[in-house]
């Protein structure tokens, strides 16, 4: 296969030298097993709009070249002898060009229209462009039953409608300077099969193999496409091979910031909008740079072009079949990315973005806890502007602003009235608690995407309700047996054996001494709370704490999530620091346990609060 460039002059041979010239061809060639012209003119976004505005950009903006991707083709003699240029990729492009240059020689008859009898299509006798029979009414499209036709009716309306508003333009002969920018500077990249290479199968593979067309993969081709350099420092042109390399290289880079930022963990620490959200990292990660374009772009009070503005409003966004926003991220790049030097400053900002995030990430622990508190705390949760700020903003700045605003959400015992309990205050509570588990005096980082998936909520240490029957795990029956009150009545004490030796549940009340009724008035206050995930909080239920505490230490023990604060209690290894601690015995929670805990939240509180107003200073 060989590649050559030709602009849309040459393409169609207006002139000594052309593609179909170069290869000795008559026309090109739509072969029957093409699946036909089906370019939609619907919205402002459908494909042949959006490229008469790419290219009506590329010439506003004094763009030297503007490139309309490949088309594939391949030699071929037909069986009345004719040699043609075979189109294997590249029907729906050549079409709408034709499309549009004799919508353009009808509109003026002094521009020809140099596709006239160019391409043609097996399935169709004579010029199918000239003999396109357009209704009076658009009403009447509907009607027209042929898909080919009925797409190529639509084309020419929406292209009709923008050469009536270049031909109003105040701006005289705009519609034959946007003409011969077309012919000239709007190129193709010609690749050209060999002759024996079977069509059909080649056909097949380059459509079956397409990456599905979503807003980042169409901004990494719009980015590889305009963000190389064409010329040397010397003006030296550089081969398509030398483009391919630099296209390679950036290619190998954007492959690399989406591998990193569409982790889930990572895309949601960033990312996320609402509780569980998995978002799309890079998706996400380009409207934060586009939102700094767009930003950047009001503030320089530049204006869209008045033309483009009353054609995108001329648009019925209500017609059938479109998605108008399914592509509005990528079309917005495409507006903005309008020659080399805007791809270039695009694709800086993306890197740098990435950059800022990636060193938050592996860099700076303290930032990263700061950062995923102020995201995820209680009612505070899911405020993306922070990302924005940490990406665009000096980092020492927003690490001072996100000390103060967990200085803001974190409660202050030390210089508060507030009750802090489960009925009072249990967002703030909430809060604190996580506080906790985030801001260890032995840096690390803190799961937010485990801790926001399994939902982490507030759990009592000795339960609310300890009604009903219970189930005590195998490997405590033993501890439970030799608590059994000697006062037991016999039959009782067989009985309770019997349940527990055989795994069976058992009443609540035949087992008090795992539970101090000291506690019931207290039940609610804060010393009394952790924080548990969901299915934990389900699963635990209203258990005695040393049935909680099994299903703790046995979660820790295969490697899942549980927060340092949490299993700390449930081990009662707090450092309470020289302190009176917990009661000796592990397996219960009782009245004094409360009141060591709620001690040591006091002075944690106060520790962590002047940490943080160290960052202040």
């Amino acid at each position: 296969m060989s590649e050559l460039v030709y602009s849309i002059k040459q393409i169609f041979n207006a002139g000594a030298k052309g593609a179909l010239t170069d290869n000795k061809a008559s026309f090109y060639y739509i072969a029957p097993y093409q699946r036909g012209y089906k370019w939609e003119s619907n919205s402002s976004y459908a494909q042949v709009p959006q490229m008469l505005i790419d290219i009506y950009e590329a010439f506003v903006y004094g763009t030297t070249e503007y490139f309309l991707q490949y088309i594939t083709v391949k030699k071929l003699k037909l069986e009345d002898k004719s040699e043609v240029l075979e189109v294997i990729d590249g029907q729906q492009r050549l079409t709408t060009l034709s499309l549009l240059l004799s919508r353009i020689a009808k509109k003026d008859s002094h521009l020809e229209n140099i596709s006239r009898n160019r391409l043609k299509y097996f399935r169709y006798e004579g010029d199918i462009f000239a003999s396109l029979q357009i209704p009076d009414s658009e009403d009447e499209d509907e009607k027209i039953s042929h898909q080919d036709q009925y797409y190529m009716v639509k084309a020419v309306r929406t292209i009709d409608k923008f050469l009536q508003l270049l031909e109003e333009d105040e701006e005289k002969g705009k519609l034959e300077a946007y003409y011969n920018y077309l012919l000239d500077s709007v190129k193709l990249i010609f690749n050209i099969e060999d002759e024996n290479t079977n069509s059909e199968e080649v056909f097949e593979n380059l459509n079956n193999n397409k990456v599905p067309l979503t807003n980042q993969y169409l901004i990494k081709g719009l980015l590889l496409t305009k963000a190389v350099n064409r010329t040397t420092s010397f003006n030296r042109t550089l081969s398509y091979k030398e483009i391919l390399d630099q296209r390679t290289v950036m290619g190998r880079v954007w492959d690399e910031i989406n591998a990193w930022i569409s982790q889930p963990e990572i895309a949601h620490f960033f990312f996320a909008t609402k509780k569980k959200e998995n978002p799309d990292g890079i998706e996400k990660l380009l409207e934060v740079v586009l939102r700094k374009i767009e930003g950047a772009e009001t503030s320089s009070g530049e204006i869209e072009d008045s033309l483009l503005r009353q054609y995108r409003q001329s648009f019925d966004t209500q017609s059938r079949n479109v998605q108008p926003s399914m592509y509005e991220l990528f079309n917005k790049f495409n507006r903005i990315i309008r020659d080399e030097k805007t791809a270039f400053d695009v694709l800086n900002l993306i890197k740098h973005a990435y950059r800022a995030l990636y060193n938050i990430w592996y860099g700076d622990i303290d930032f990263y806890n700061l950062f995923g508190y102020v995201r995820f705390a209680k009612s505070q949760q899911y405020n993306i502007s922070w990302t924005d700020e940490v990406i665009w903003e000096d980092r020492a700045v927003v690490k001072k602003k996100l000390a103060k605003r967990v200085l803001e959400i974190i409660p202050d015992l030390e210089h508060s009235q507030i009750e802090y309990g489960y009925k009072e205050n249990s967002g703030k509570l909430t809060n604190l608690l996580l506080s906790f588990n985030v801001f260890l005096e032995q840096e690390e980082k803190f799961d937010f995407y485990q801790y926001d998936h399994e939902n982490w909520t507030l759990e009592h240490l000795s339960p609310q309700n300890p009604k009903g029957d219970i189930k005590i795990p195998h490997n405590l029956v033993s501890y439970v047996l030799g608590k059994l009150p000697e006062s037991l009545e016999q039959s009782k004490r067989t009985e309770i054996e019997t349940k527990l030796l055989n795994g069976e549940a058992i009443s609540v009340d035949d087992l008090p001494f795992l539970y101090d009724s000291e506690i019931d008035e207290k039940k609610h206050i804060m010393g009394n709370m952790a924080l548990l995930g969901g299915g934990d909080n389900s699963a635990v239920s209203n258990n005695p704490f040393i049935v909680k505490r099994n299903i703790i230490i046995s979660r820790r023990n295969k490697g899942s999530f549980v927060p340092y604060h949490t299993i700390a209690l449930y081990e009662k290894s707090l450092d309470m620091k020289g302190e009176k601690g917990f009661t000796p015995d592990l397996f219960r929670w009782d009245i004094n346990d409360i009141g060591v805990h709620e001690q040591w939240m006091r002075q944690r509180n106060k520790e962590i609060i002047e940490q943080l107003k160290k960052h202040l200073a």
